[in-house]
């Protein structure tokens, strides 16, 4: 298993144990279901552009951190698609 496999284990159980946790009422909320979304559109997005998965792991605590104490909304959106794609412009370089 090379390493571009291996970090591909630990942003998607995280995922999946967020999703598993908006199924338990007492969690369900806007801000966990707007991170739960973010984070399953930065794993699509990241796998189909083909980009390293070692962005995920600043990335998705980068999320959550924005989600709990700033804002949750466009904003977010807005700053999570300049990030990726960032992301995906210098990733071109090298």
């Amino acid at each position: 298993m090379d390493l571009n496999t291996a970090a591909w284990i630990l942003p998607v159980l995280w995922t999946l144990a967020w999703t598993y946790g908006q199924s338990k009422p007492q969690y369900t909320n806007k801000v966990n279901a707007s991170i739960m979304v973010y984070s399953w559109i930065n794993l699509a997005v990241f796998f189909f552009l083909k980009l390293s998965p070692l962005h995920l792991y600043y990335l998705i605590p980068l999320i959550v951190g924005i989600n709990f104490f700033i804002m949750t909304g466009l904003l977010v959106t807005i700053g999570n698609a300049i990030i990726v794609g960032a992301i995906y412009y210098f990733s071109n370089f090298y």
